[in-house]
Parts: structure tokens; sequence; C-alpha cells
């Protein structure tokens, strides 16, 4: 078995090396499948894998004593769960499938090693911490000074961007399985809040809403109103 998304990211990375390509896939990766709501990692847990997903949707989260949780991204396929397991065996944060997933897992030790043998590829590291780095600026950003209604904009523009470039879909419709609570557990609303938000949305004829996917009727303003720098 093998995952679609194999020429993307890490694991392109991982492919093409010759140590990998040589033995047997079945020693050099596993997957996993999970179902909607499921736990895959939990913040704390020992794991001798780097983890990615390969089909559906699931999230980083972190619990807030006494306050509920904070998602912290949205994960896609090609996306690896957490950049930290390439460094440390234990996870600092959690995550949980949204929808049903199936998730590949790649000894930490062997990547490690095939990246040493080529520091070219080191840049598919740096690329993923990179990011990580900025999506949590931009969170923070994001939480501490913008209006309910960039919020959910910024949300929504920044996934469409990443579905895009992973060629997850075509046009301007994307998939989008997420629920109200989902939504406010990213940006710090009520499910009440994000519904007048999205209604806000529709009503303003920047997107549509329909059977679990989204549709991007006018991107400039999406993307001018989600932006945390004006």
């Amino acid at each position: 078995m093998t995952c679609a998304h194999r020429n993307r990211g890490i694991c392109a990375s991982i492919f093409r090396r010759r140590s990998f390509g040589e033995r047997p896939e079945a020693q050099a990766q596993y997957f996993a499948s999970v179902e909607p709501d499921g736990s895959i990692v939990a913040e704390g847990d020992a794991c001798d894998h780097v983890l990615v997903l390969c089909e559906g949707w699931a999230f980083q989260y972190a619990e807030v004593s006494g306050e509920g949780r904070q998602i912290l991204k949205f994960l896609i396929p090609g996306d690896v769960l957490t950049a930290a397991l390439i460094f440390d065996r234990v996870s600092p944060l959690s995550v949980k499938a949204l929808t049903a997933v199936r998730i590949g897992g790649f000894a930490r030790s062997e990547i490690r090693e095939n990246f040493r043998a080529d520091p070219d590829d080191i840049s598919a590291i740096t690329g993923i911490l990179a990011g990580e780095a900025r999506d949590s600026a931009e969170l923070a950003a994001m939480l501490g000074r913008c209006s309910a209604e960039r919020r959910v904009a910024h949300l929504i523009a920044n996934l469409v961007r990443r579905l895009a470039a992973g060629h997850v879909v075509g046009g301007q419709r994307y998939p989008f399985p997420l629920r109200r609570r989902h939504i406010a557990d990213s940006v710090g609303l009520t499910t009440v809040h994000v519904s007048r938000v999205l209604g806000r949305l529709r009503s303003q004829g920047i997107i549509s809403l329909s059977d679990g996917a989204i549709e991007v009727l006018d991107r400039q303003a999406l993307v001018q109103l989600g932006s945390v720098r004006q």
C-alpha cells in the first residue's frame, strides 16, 4: 500500500533515497487508519516514528485547563502531524482525526540517517519548521488582535491556499469538513458567533458553504479580509 501524496513534502525526500527505495516498503513505513474524532497522538506520548497524514483531515490541539481545547492547526493530506517528532520521541501536542484518516509512519532514526547522508535534503525539514513557526506567529497575532470576522476569514483563506498548493482540488471549490465547533475552537469564538460570521461572509458574496465543501466566490476579498498584516 502506498500514499497518494508520497511525491510531496517530506515524503518526496524520503522516497527518493536509495536506502528507502531498496528495502521492502513494509520495513521502512507503516500505515494505520483512525476513525473520525479518534486520537492519533496525545500530548506527552512517546513515538519512535514521524507521522504523515495520507488521507483525510486531522488537527493539532492543546488542552487548556478548565477552558477546553485550542486547535492549533488543521492538517490535510501530505502534512507531517507534528515536526517535533523528527527530533524528539515525545509529542508536545495532541493530534485528533477530524474525518476518517490514514496515516503513514516512518522510523525517526531512519529519516535522520538518510538526511545526514545528503545535507541538501535538510531543506525539507527546515521548510516544515519554518511553516509551523509562521503559522504559530499568525495564530498568536490573530487571536490577540483581530476581529471575529477577520479570524474566520484568515482561517478559511489559509486553508484554501494550502489546499490549492497541494493540488488537492481544482477551481474555487474545496472540501471543507470543518463543523462550527472546529472553527470556534480554532479562532477562539463561540459556535453561535462563528455562525453569524459565516452568514455575513455568505451575504457579502465572499463564500458559499454546502455539502461539506466551500466555494470561494471572491478570493481577493477573502484574502484581504483575512490578512493579519494590512
